[in-house]
């Protein structure tokens, strides 16, 4: 490709050019070009009020926006687990499981609430596991007792966002990691 000044064969300059001097006359005042000036864009509309959609609301748009999704079937527990409300003979196998798995050392009165149907024993449950019978071994002997794998604490709070509603508040929720 050959340099002609300029212009290259195809009318475009060539990258010589631009380190030619200029040839246009200094003394005329170089004016930038003129902005294009668009109308204002008006301002964007509120946002609307934050409510919370009512349950109904949530599952109605739940179901219009997947009509063909089916909830999933429900599941059934091992046979050897069974979960339970809390009684006093699971305190002292949770205190255990709340040490080692939460490393926390709750206080008696966390343990008396788990107790009291007032405060969280509605929702507070133990996780049981028992072991399995085993048919080669007939002894005569009871069965061992269920013991406790598992639990979850929880109590109703009045809801930060609405005090009209009520929130569950998990204190604690433990799984030994064989179960």
């Amino acid at each position: 490709m050959s340099s002609r000044g300029a212009a290259s064969a195809a009318g475009q300059p060539s990258i010589l050019s631009f380190f030619r001097p200029n040839n246009k006359n200094p003394a005329l005042p170089v004016q930038p070009p003129k902005p294009h000036q668009q109308p204002p864009l008006p301002p964007p509309p509120p946002p609307a009020p934050l409510q919370s959609p009512s349950p109904g609301a949530v599952a109605a748009a739940a179901a219009a926006s997947s009509p063909a999704a089916t909830m999933p079937p429900a599941t059934t527990p091992h046979p050897s687990a069974s979960i339970v409300p809390i009684t006093a003979d699971h305190i002292a196998p949770l205190r255990r499981i709340n040490a080692l798995l939460l490393c926390v050392n709750y206080p008696d009165s966390f343990y008396q609430r788990i107790l009291d149907p007032a405060a969280s024993g509605l929702f507070s449950r133990a996780i049981l596991w028992s072991e399995a019978e085993d048919d080669s071994n007939n002894d005569d002997d009871a069965a061992s007792p269920p013991k406790v794998v598992g639990s979850i604490v929880a109590r109703v709070e009045a809801s930060p966002f609405d005090q009209k509603r009520s929130a569950l508040y998990i204190q604690s929720l433990t799984l030994l990691s064989p179960f």
